[in-house]
């Protein structure tokens, strides 16, 4: 019987095929050489073969497979002594698994095969190299074999992204044509092609900027979620988006892109023709209008105010008219006031203004109440009768920071107030109690 020296890496199966164990002792049971196998003439020969499977009790019959993210694989590494030679010592090496014998002793006859399995989770396509060296003491003969195995990973999460003008559904297009000022609706759905579970997203456009950014989420394998974003286009725009998500164990990231194309018809100048008959050109006026908001307090608790200070300033080059303030205000907020010539229904705020000249700014201010920690997101849009040559700075979105107050013990029905209702709900809870 010969000796086990070394212990063999954690990454591996604890399992070597054709080795049983036996009062400490290791045997290697031989194997049939594999028929219609040419022995070399060389006489230190060893052949090496290395293949890849997904079934751990077998080894696999080819060098090649295409495996989906997170999956757990089986190298599989079968020696065959065709030389006239005995082996003492074995070595194997991989360049994917790393380390598996080191001067492992064995007696590997003429004519004899032995083979060992490897385990190794995957994430990304992978040329694995693996070298087995061998020794016969008697001659301080040295042999090796070399053999590779390749594993194909596709793209872990594929991204769709639509584009269109209704605003409840996802559009199953990614170009539109549409006319300058339009709202558009974007649509993004990552979808979930491996095997294993992200929980971390981050989701950003080149026209509509950041709209996940670390966003906790559970995309079990095979499934997909969509997120949407509203944009009020003035030119033609190809927008791309990067959706990067984050494997739940080894934190490794996952990266997806799609793009989308809004065609905006370019007005054509109509030329007029003045009393003296000289051709003139009348162009449709342009005002490059802009939008900032800022929120206060941030971070905010539930119960308390937040006051939007909204600034819109016209760019020019031309006055701009019939100016329109639209904000569609957080879900976790309750509406309470707005600077004259504003209105709200149903979580949105809309300020009707007159002309602001070119290099003027207007502002506006709105309050809400914070219900929820959650959510807290404001996004304001504006909008003007002329032809806005930079319409990306046309929306702001800003989110506050919330937290949950803790209530405090007598606050009984938990609405930051201590007062005779509190003490209603104590007496309902012992009547229902005794």
């Amino acid at each position: 019987m010969l000796k086990l020296f070394g212990v063999l890496p954690s990454i591996l199966i604890v399992q070597i095929v054709s080795i049983c164990w036996a009062e400490d002792s290791t045997v290697f049971h031989a194997v049939a050489p594999r028929s219609g196998v040419a022995k070399g003439p060389a006489p230190t020969s060893l052949i090496l073969t290395k293949t890849v499977g997904t079934d751990p009790n077998t080894c696999a019959s080819t060098n090649t497979l295409q495996a989906l993210v997170g999956q757990k694989i089986y190298y599989c590494f079968d020696i065959e002594n065709v030389s006239s030679l005995t082996f003492d010592l074995h070595t194997l090496a991989d360049s994917e698994v790393g380390a598996i014998l080191t001067d492992f002793p064995y007696a590997l006859a003429p004519s004899s095969r032995v083979f060992v399995t490897a385990e190794q989770t995957i994430y990304e396509s992978v040329i694995g190299t693996a070298t087995w060296s061998a020794v016969d003491m008697d001659t301080a003969t040295t042999a090796s074999s070399i053999a590779s195995t390749t594993v194909t990973v596709p793209p872990p999460v594929t991204l769709r992204k639509t584009v269109g003008t209704d605003p409840q559904i996802c559009a199953s297009t990614d170009e539109i044509t549409v006319n300058s000022g339009t709202n558009v609706y974007y649509c993004f759905e990552i979808t979930n092609n491996s095997q294993a579970t992200f929980d971390i997203h981050t989701l950003v456009d080149s026209e509509v900027g950041p709209i996940l950014t670390d966003f906790p989420y559970m995309l079990a394998p095979a499934a997909s979620v969509f997120v949407t974003a509203e944009q009020t286009v003035g030119s033609s725009v190809v927008g791309t988006a990067t959706w990067t998500v984050y494997e739940e164990v080894t934190g490794m990231p996952f990266t997806a892109t799609a793009t989308t194309t809004v065609h905006v018809p370019t007005p054509t100048p109509t030329p007029t023709l003045s009393p003296t008959s000289t051709p003139t050109l009348t162009l449709e006026p342009r005002a490059d209008l802009d939008v900032v908001q800022t929120d206060f307090p941030d971070p905010v608790a539930v119960g308390e105010t937040i006051l939007y200070s909204v600034q819109i300033r016209n760019f020019g080059p031309d006055k701009a008219t019939g100016v329109t303030v639209e904000d569609r205000l957080p879900s976790s907020a309750m509406f309470l006031s707005a600077s004259p010539g504003c209105s709200h229904v149903g979580g949105m705020v809309t300020c009707e203004m007159d002309e602001i000249a070119s290099g003027m700014t207007r502002s506006v201010t709105i309050s809400v109440e914070v219900v929820s920690g959650l959510n807290l997101c404001n996004f304001i849009t504006v909008a003007g009768l002329e032809i806005d040559p930079e319409p990306s700075n046309n929306s702001s979105q800003n989110c506050t920071v919330g937290t949950v107050p803790t209530f405090h013990p007598a606050d009984i029905n938990e609405d930051l107030m201590i007062d005779a209702n509190d003490l209603l709900e104590l007496l309902k809870a012992w009547e229902l109690e005794y």
